[in-house]
């Protein structure tokens, strides 16, 4: 489960990526079908929030 900002417009496939249905997901943490995705779509996700996540440790 990582935090993904979804915005307001999901243009992914809502059954394939989601938000954590519960408070969570409201933090946003995100559910990724890894059976519904493409693996390059999934080595994206993780890539960016890795450098989300080195960003914020620097401040």
């Amino acid at each position: 489960m990582w935090r993904v900002c979804l915005g307001e417009s999901n243009q992914f496939d809502k059954e394939a990526i989601y938000h954590v249905n519960n408070k969570w997901g409201l933090q946003g943490y995100t559910t990724f079908q890894l059976s519904r995705i493409d693996n390059q779509l999934m080595l994206d996700a993780l890539d960016t929030v890795y450098n989300d996540m080195l960003k914020s440790k620097k401040k």
